[in-house]
């Protein structure tokens, strides 16, 4: 069976999420080194597995085409 588009497009959207916010948060964190207010590794998951409940937990909208 193969997975909606829908699913397939949502589960690109999470893994950019996760790659980018994990790099972002590095670099923010090797540059502010000790003296950083930046949320560490464990808020970071947490915000991310929140994000992508979200994102791939939402009603799938149809969409009716123009005209």
């Amino acid at each position: 069976m193969r997975p909606a588009p829908a699913i397939l497009t949502r589960s690109a959207m999470a893994r950019h999420a996760i790659v980018h916010t994990c790099a972002e948060r590095e670099a923010e964190l090797a540059e502010a080194g000790n003296r950083s207010g930046i949320p560490g590794w464990a808020e970071t998951g947490e915000i991310l597995v929140d994000g992508i409940t979200v994102l791939l937990a939402a009603p799938a909208r149809r969409r009716t085409p123009a005209g």
